[in-house]
């Protein structure tokens, strides 16, 4: 399986930087790991995601910061801050198709 998993609030104490890791979601991220599944952490920025990555001993499929488009058919899956970032596959054609 892929996991997507945020930092700040969920790997973290809180949904703020330099927030207490929270012990049990960092080790079942690392069981994670450890048994094979691709586990990329997410958050604003990837320079953030990696180095928090370090911090917390894990070495992830991938440390990356969030898309700044989401193109996707299904957008109401998508809630909070980044269904403002979703396109639909029609509009991302509209906005960026045909432009090399």
């Amino acid at each position: 399986m892929t996991f997507y998993v945020d930092i700040d609030g969920t790997l973290t104490e809180h949904q703020k930087r330099r927030a207490r890791p929270r012990p049990e979601m960092v080790a079942t991220v690392q069981h994670l790991i450890d048994a094979g599944h691709e586990v990329i952490l997410w958050s604003g920025c990837t320079r953030y995601a990696r180095i928090m990555a370090a911090r917390l001993g894990l070495h992830p499929t991938a440390a990356l910061g969030k898309p700044d488009v989401l193109v996707d058919n299904q957008i109401r899956k998508w809630g909070g801050r980044l269904k403002s970032r979703m396109i639909s596959p029609a509009e991302f054609l509209h906005r960026y198709g045909g432009q090399q």
